[in-house]
């Protein structure tokens, strides 16, 4: 009897997209599997009453589900799979710390890293190429770690062997939603120099990634990848104080506000600390002023990332550790 406690998942970056390559590390999180493929079922008219006679498997792909801490570490898979592929790290002067700065491309199509995924238990493992992230939330709250939730396509499943030995990422470490600061300004320009304390009680943001695009090309599963477009759509909750109050009036006037989240851990090296950093521009879809939380009036706000012509952005994501390449 296979022993729901003993399944894992295991991850490997592809040199080539869509060809397997071994696990590299071992995945802290929880993962879910869930087969979409497509079958040819016609209903034929045969002089019965049973519908169908015919079933033939004419689409394989795979969909993984993922949530887990956003870890520091980890977070260099998602944000290649989902955001944008091919970033290095910038070491930082002459320490350990390593800089990686995740800017979609916004005039021509993003490219996803891929990955390949192993996952199973004692009983059977599998594995899954050609893995990019069709969504990516980045999502907190008080007394929690940010977590990060992907829904993750694959090309197919194939039965394996797991690639032994393996260990998480090197310094595994979660940023830790009270320990973010919360900045919002009018410009991009003046980005980060207006922290709103005390205000933000909780955080969800979602990023579309890739689409997979199924062309006639002698395969049964899809032929490559499409970039959807960029725009993140977040929700935040804001205590109704004065400067929940003035982003009321921005949503009433329409006026696009400048949001800064930045998250430090401990401490790389001298002057640099693990960080997760969140710039965008933002217009608020809808604002609902007078809910409750922990007996405190607050404001729930739904927002898009929008356009900046100055800043040409509408959002960065930048992580810092100490890893030199990805994992």
């Amino acid at each position: 009897m296979a022993i729901a406690q003993l399944r894992k998942g295991q991850i490997g970056k592809e040199a080539t997209r869509g060809t397997a390559v071994a696990a590299t590390k071992l995945l802290a999180g929880a993962l879910s599997v869930e087969l979409e493929d497509e079958w040819h079922m016609p209903e034929d008219t045969l002089g019965r009453l049973s519908k169908y006679q015919v079933a033939q498997l004419i689409h394989k792909q795979i969909a993984l589900k993922y949530s887990g801490p956003a870890y520091f570490e980890q977070l260099l898979w998602w944000l290649s799979m989902g955001v944008k592929g091919g970033v290095a790290g910038v070491q930082q002067a002459l320490t350990l710390a390593y800089l990686w700065t995740y800017s979609p491309n916004l005039t021509a199509g993003n490219v996803p890293d891929t990955y390949t995924i192993e996952y199973g238990d004692e009983q059977q493992a599998w594995e899954t190429e050609y893995c990019f992230a069709r969504s990516l939330t980045l999502s907190g709250a008080g007394r929690e770690a940010w977590k990060a939730e992907l829904d993750i396509v694959g090309r197919q499943l194939t039965e394996t062997t797991f690639t032994g030995a393996l260990e998480l990422a090197t310094g595994l470490e979660a940023p830790i939603f009270n320990k973010t600061l919360f900045y919002i300004n009018p410009t991009w320009a003046t980005l980060g120099t207006t922290v709103k304390a005390a205000t933000l009680t909780s955080c969800s943001l979602t990023i579309p990634g890739f689409a997979a695009l199924s062309m006639a090309d002698g395969a049964d599963y899809f032929s490559s990848y499409g970039d959807q477009g960029r725009a993140i759509t977040g929700r935040m909750t804001l205590v109704y104080n004065t400067i929940g109050d003035v982003e009321f009036d921005s949503y009433r006037a329409g006026t696009t506000r400048f949001v800064r989240l930045i998250c430090l851990g401990s401490l790389i090296d001298t002057g640099h600390w693990k960080t997760l950093q969140i710039d965008m521009a933002i217009k608020y879809t809808k604002f609902t002023p007078l809910g409750e939380w922990e007996g405190q009036t607050v404001a729930e706000a739904e927002f898009v990332s929008v356009y900046d012509v100055t800043g040409a952005k509408e959002f960065e994501i930048i992580v810092k550790n100490a890893l030199s390449a990805i994992p």
